[in-house]
């Protein structure tokens, strides 16, 4: 477990986190903002993405699983989905293992890189790539099929030296709706975007 000093002079409504897991004790934390099902706070300690957490609140109680964790500069800032007992999280997912060209619309590592879609759901992916992402990051994934656009929601070293990136998909592009020219032309457009995004001319 990671811990580091947060800030004396930062201040918020008290949260406590309790994890699901036997013997993990509690945790003290500041609120950031709740809205649209997700609380988001303020902890000196990582929290492993997915772990299943109850939110205690003054008299308030609130049960989710962890979206991402973030580390700032001295603290991490973590996403609760309070709504993820009743959401898409629960949908079946179906393994696709489909190598595809990841381009991730980032300033910190290269835009386009080969990668594979490893499983698929309604409302969500995960992706295998060669680099660790920042959760929040847009990333799209084109494979010989589709078009797939997403949100990272948490990342996390897999095996071999790649990293799995959790996506929460927006956006999905079946191939026939592309065109002939899909892949040369989708790889194109993200690129361009990418760039625009990141500040880069070329």
């Amino acid at each position: 477990m990671t811990t580091v000093k947060e800030p004396a002079s930062i201040s918020g409504p008290a949260v406590t986190l309790y994890s699901m897991a036997p013997d993990d004790p509690p945790r003290p934390c500041v609120m950031l903002g709740l809205a649209e099902g997700k609380l988001h706070v303020r902890s000196s300690q990582w929290i492993e993405p997915s772990s299943r957490i109850r939110a205690q609140f003054e008299h308030h109680s609130f049960t989710g699983e962890v979206q991402y964790c973030t580390r700032k500069d001295t603290w991490f800032r973590i996403c609760i989905d309070l709504l993820a007992e009743h959401d898409q999280r629960r949908e079946p997912r179906m393994a696709v293992h489909q190598k595809g060209a990841v381009t991730t619309l980032s300033n910190t590592h290269p835009l386009s890189v080969p990668g594979m879609l490893l499983d698929l759901a309604i409302a969500g992916m995960r992706i295998e790539l060669p680099h660790e992402v920042e959760p929040g990051t847009m990333m799209y994934i084109e494979t010989a099929t589709a078009l797939i656009a997403g949100e990272v929601r948490h990342c996390r070293k897999g095996s071999e030296g790649n990293f799995e990136a959790g996506v929460a998909v927006t956006d999905v592009l079946p191939a026939i709706q592309l065109g002939a020219a899909a892949p040369g032309m989708a790889r194109s457009i993200c690129r361009k975007l990418g760039r625009a995004i990141s500040g880069k001319r070329r």
